[in-house]
């Protein structure tokens, strides 16, 4: 049985994809090298980082691409069903894919997700029904939270595919203090090419240049990182997170490398509770 998109999916389509090349534009001089549906910048080096994944659906490509490049270690997460049982199928690759069945949200509660319109769609939302039959209950978590539950004390990759989330999780991540190393999302939800041009205009305000984008995906990094030595992760000034060692890390169901978890440390406070 065909189904018809949605009005919002065909103007996505149709209309912004031909806009956003005009009203959002990249930052030149920024390298990159693509890794399936991300461009990421090659001065981040996969096995110094801390990298979270929110978003994963049934395609994992990115991720395993860093695992190549040498991740020691990355943590994903979707409370989606049928993630939940893909990511069993694919097993942890030797512990080095930590996954979760939680969400991220501008606060740790349990969300009612919206099936898409689409059953072929693997994605759900929490921004209300989208026209679809269903749906699912699932904790989310602040990425304040999620950190402290995982005694990350840094975070230098937030990647995030959320179904139009992606702002509510900035904005309590930047009222918390934290300031990821780089960005790399999707915008997504009511007015995307409005929302695309709003953020990334903020996102500079705070310190980040847009290093490019494939398709929806945007990469933005801090401007400091252009000029650092290979490997070196540096946030924006004032804002800071500290570099990720490249020895080992904590484990994936919480506590940090010392046996106790710790709360996220920025350059200007500790995350709320």
């Amino acid at each position: 049985m065909l189904v018809a998109p949605p009005l919002a999916t065909i103007v996505r389509s149709q209309v912004e994809r031909r806009l956003l090349p005009l009203v959002v534009r990249a930052d030149g001089g920024i390298p990159t090298r693509r890794l399936g549906s991300i461009l990421w910048p090659d001065r981040l080096d996969p096995a110094a980082s801390v990298i979270y994944s929110i978003g994963v659906g049934e395609e994992i490509e990115v991720e395993r691409r860093l695992l190549e490049l040498g991740a020691r270690r990355l943590w994903l997460f979707d409370p989606t069903p049928r993630s939940v049982r893909f990511m069993a199928s694919i097993g942890d690759h030797d512990g080095r894919l930590c996954f979760s069945p939680v969400g991220a949200w501008r606060q740790d509660a349990l969300l009612d997700f919206h099936a898409p319109a689409d059953p072929r769609h693997v994605s759900h939302t929490v921004l209300g029904p989208q026209g679809g039959d269903g749906g699912f209950r699932a904790e989310v978590r602040t990425l304040a939270s999620l950190m402290r539950e995982r005694g990350h004390e840094q975070l230098d990759v937030l990647k995030m595919n959320v179904e139009g989330a992606e702002d509510a999780i900035l904005e309590r991540a930047f009222a918390d203090g934290i300031t990821p190393g780089a960005i790399i999302c999707t915008w997504e939800g009511r007015w995307s090419l409005a929302k695309a041009a709003r953020w990334t205009r903020d996102l500079r305000r705070r310190g980040y240049r847009l290093a490019g984008r494939v398709d929806w995906y945007f990469t933005y990094v801090p401007r400091p990182l252009d000029r650092g030595r290979e490997g070196l992760t540096e946030a924006p000034r004032g804002r800071g997170t500290r570099r990720a060692t490249s020895r080992g890390g904590p484990a994936c169901r919480g506590g940090s490398s010392r046996g106790r978890a710790a709360a996220p440390r920025t350059g200007r406070s500790r995350a709320r509770r």
